[in-house]
């Protein structure tokens, strides 16, 4: 048989495949020819159709770093695509007509067999992940088995060996920023761009009285332990720090903690951006500065003690310092009947007599020098 492409009467043309047989007389002459011409131009159209969508597909496959296997319903590779044949397990010659766990080690060969059993069971796509040892080291690799038709499964693997390597990295990662924010005496918390919690460390969880970091996500700051006016002074300065774009450091606040005590605040905002640079939200640390506040309150009020008692003495109180009076009560001052700023930042020997200026210096130079 032939194909030829032939005319048709109103002018397209047509492929028709042509047998035939020689016509001979009874004296064994040729007389003529017998013929069948069948239309096959559907048929053709349909293998060039089907030729593009393999080239393509193969073009597809070529495109992609994975690797391919077609699968008969013994679970029997037929058919494989590889861009690279260095990264296949084993060459074709080894592989070819053998179902994958005949392969591949024995945990990986059991990964697959049951996959396989599962695509042919259920109709479903299944996928697994496993390791082998390669020449260039142990790599990880994600296989997803598909069903086709004919009771054939197609499974796609894919080299995963970076995203593992990656995800492993990032775990530890998370892990180290877990232990920072368990660790760090700090109070730290971060919200999005409506001031809602999206998380914070142990520290802020516990004052704030919603037990772990994970059950502060969602709330507002209405919803913890403060009193209504320091939520309010919160969530203004949250505001202020988006708004502006610009963070605020050393904010003084108070605190009512979850046991009902109060406390002074050390506080840093800063907003925090996607990555278009847009604000979202804010990131906010914090110290308990209460003990360090109240000495510094102390430390004041003695100090006012102190000046008042030396202010209403009767006796003159000063002090040197290089050699010049850089305190003076008002009673020093009435002994020598000199205003403060007459007296102040002057040496004592000035306010005192020629012929014992050697001898008070030598007081003073000994007074200094312990």
């Amino acid at each position: 048989m032939i194909e030829n492409t032939m005319v048709h009467h109103d002018g397209h043309l047509i492929v028709v495949e042509t047998s035939g047989e020689p016509i001979f007389d009874e004296q064994g002459e040729f007389r003529g020819y017998r013929g069948m011409d069948r239309d096959i131009t559907r048929r053709k159209e349909t293998e060039e159709q089907l030729r593009k969508a393999t080239s393509e597909m193969e073009t597809v496959l070529h495109a992609f770093p994975d690797i391919y296997f077609w699968l008969d319903a013994d679970g029997k590779i037929i058919d494989y695509h590889a861009v690279d044949p260095t990264e296949l397990y084993a060459p074709p010659e080894e592989f070819m007509g053998k179902k994958i766990q005949e392969v591949v080690p024995e945990e990986a060969g059991r990964l697959f067999a049951e996959a396989v059993t599962k695509v042919l069971q259920t109709s479903s796509t299944a996928s697994i992940e496993y390791p082998l040892d390669m020449p260039q080291g142990q790599r990880y690799y994600e296989a997803r088995l598909m069903p086709l038709p004919d009771k054939q499964v197609m499974a796609i693997v894919r080299d995963i060996t970076e995203r593992r390597r990656a995800d492993k990295d990032l775990g530890e990662s998370r892990e180290m920023l877990r232990l920072v924010l368990t660790n760090i005496p700090q109070f730290i918390f971060w919200k999005d761009i409506n001031s809602v919690y999206l998380g914070c460390n142990d520290n802020l969880a516990r004052v704030a009285g919603v037990g772990s970091p994970e059950e502060i996500v969602g709330k507002t700051d209405y919803d913890l332990a403060w009193r209504k006016e320091e939520a309010d002074s919160y969530r203004e300065w949250d505001r202020r720090v988006m708004d502006s774009d610009q963070p605020a450091f050393h904010i003084l606040e108070s605190e009512l903690t979850a046991d009902g005590k109060s406390a002074w605040l050390d506080t840093n905002k800063v907003p925090l951006h996607d990555a278009e640079g847009r604000v979202v939200g804010i990131l906010g640390t914090y110290e308990d500065i209460t003990d360090r506040r109240e000495a510094e309150q102390a430390l004041q009020e003695a100090e006012a003690k102190y000046r008042s008692l030396v202010e209403e003495t009767m006796v003159g109180v000063y002090m040197i310092q290089d050699n010049q009076f850089v305190y003076a009560n008002p009673r020093m001052l009435e002994i020598f009947g000199a205003a403060a700023e007459e007296m102040l930042g002057r040496s004592p020997l000035e306010f005192t007599a020629t012929e014992d200026r050697a001898l008070v210096a030598e007081n003073l130079r000994k007074r200094l020098n312990g």
